[in-house]
């Protein structure tokens, strides 16, 4: 019994694909191609689809011989429901169901520039520039994001009829996105940007939808970073592989593109595992990682001002308003439960900027913080609404609520959710003033800040 158990940990059971029926979009070249052979090397049947005959015939030549599976082309065009509709009635004319279903096939559009000095070089780049049209717009996202909602739907019977017939698999679909559609960085590509985030919230209705539908059927998908490609390098050799210039890449985190493998091993990852669903894999070496995160960005912050002197905690952050605008950059709400939080001179923001706190930064909403000793929970802090901090450099000798600065003024009593004044001293320290709120005092913390634990930084 336990040797039977362990070798489900096989590698070829885990990613187990031998004898599946899968189609693939663009499979021709590029990312379309290298999850054609992570599928056909591995045993399946794999029918690659395209515009273009003698792409397919090229890659079947140079990858399709004297491997477990096989690889078969396909013309179509997958932006029309007819050739859709064809397709499936090919398929079923040869397949008793298909069993992945990997839609690929995707378009760039036209490039913009964005950076400018005003709104109306601003306006000149995007508006007026002759490449900005309707009709770029509507291409890209026609090949990008209509077409993974109709192959989809076509083929769910066949899908559906894969999980019937093998015992403890599902159908599943692999909708190819792009880290673009993740990032916040237009990348001089609005027109794809948007449409690979279309994409990707397209994945999770139609997961969900075919669920509350009861079918057995998995739709997941993967967002590549720079890969090899005719959209990333601007053409393909004989063999249909692309390379990509070093320029191109020298200042991704990893040094170099995505390679096959790289590829590979999530597509078989997402295609064999049974347990996911409504996900989107992205596969982009460190890329995801720089995208400015509000806790990474506050605990550099304070990191420096530890550095100068002072005995800070990382706050909390409020992830949903960190930064309300760009330019100019500035604060709109902080988390922090430390009684000991220092006076400090800048802003370090996402953008690289830094800004002087000539006034004082407001903070609101307490709540409890990472700190070296784990989480902080200050139950004398529960009923603290507003306070601020100097720009002037102080000892730690903060007011809090349990010790009030001596020069510190008692606010006359106000309506219940009124804040109170801020009292300013003569050297033009800021203090903190604390609203008193009887219903309130008594009251416990919520249950997310009594647990007694490190909260993780995701």
């Amino acid at each position: 019994m336990s040797s039977q158990s362990n070798d489900n940990f096989l590698l070829g059971e885990v990613f187990n694909v031998k004898g599946r029926v899968a189609l693939v979009t663009g499979g021709g070249s590029g990312i379309g191609l290298m999850v054609t052979q992570a599928l056909a090397v591995n045993g399946a049947k794999v029918y690659i689809v395209g515009r273009t005959g003698e792409k397919l015939d090229n890659a079947v030549k140079a990858h399709g011989q004297n491997i477990a599976g096989e690889i078969i082309p396909m013309t179509a065009d997958i932006t029309s429901k007819s050739d859709i509709a064809k397709l499936v009635k090919e398929i079923e004319s040869r397949e008793k169901c298909l069993c992945i279903l990997i839609n690929n096939a995707g378009v760039s559009g036209n490039t913009l520039e964005t950076e400018a000095k005003n709104g109306e070089e601003m306006k000149k780049n995007l508006f007026d520039a002759e490449n900005s049209t309707f009709d770029d717009w509507c291409s890209t996202y026609r090949t990008n994001v209509p077409q993974l909602f109709f192959m989809t739907t076509a083929f769910l019977p066949l899908l559906q009829k894969s999980s019937e017939l093998h015992h403890g698999y599902s159908g599943t679909v692999i909708n190819i996105s792009s880290i673009s559609g993740i990032v916040k960085s237009s990348q001089h590509h609005f027109g794809y940007n948007a449409s690979k985030a279309a994409s990707i919230q397209l994945t999770k209705l139609l997961a969900s939808e075919v669920a509350n539908n009861g079918l057995k059927v998995r739709i997941n998908s993967i967002a590549p970073g720079v890969f090899p490609s005719e959209m990333t390098a601007g053409g393909s050799g004989e063999d249909q592989k692309s390379h990509i210039d070093k320029e191109k890449y020298q200042k991704l985190p990893a040094m170099r593109p995505g390679k096959d493998q790289d590829m590979a091993g999530a597509v078989l990852f997402a295609a064999a595992n049974q347990y996911l669903n409504g996900q989107t894999i992205a596969v982009a070496d460190a890329t995801v990682a720089q995208i400015a995160h509000p806790v990474a960005t506050y605990a550099r912050f304070w990191e420096q001002q530890r550095s100068a002197g002072y005995h800070p905690v990382i706050p909390a952050v409020d992830y949903t308003s960190i930064f309300c605008s760009k330019v100019p950059p500035r604060l709109e709400r902080l988390h922090c439960s430390s009684t000991t939080v220092p006076p400090f001179t800048s802003l370090a923001f996402r953008d690289g900027s830094e800004q002087d706190t000539k006034d004082s930064i407001s903070v609101g909403d307490v709540a409890p913080a990472h700190s070296g000793a784990g989480l902080a929970a200050w139950p004398q802090l529960a009923n603290i609404t507003n306070f601020t901090m100097s720009n002037e450099k102080q000892n730690n000798n903060y007011a809090t609520d349990e010790v009030q600065s001596e020069t510190e003024e008692e606010p006359e009593e106000e309506p219940q959710q009124q804040e109170q004044p801020v009292a300013t001293q003569p050297n033009g320290q800021r203090t903190m003033q604390h609203e008193r709120q009887n219903r309130r005092q008594n009251e416990p913390l919520a249950p997310q800040y009594q647990e007694q634990q490190m909260m993780p930084m995701t």
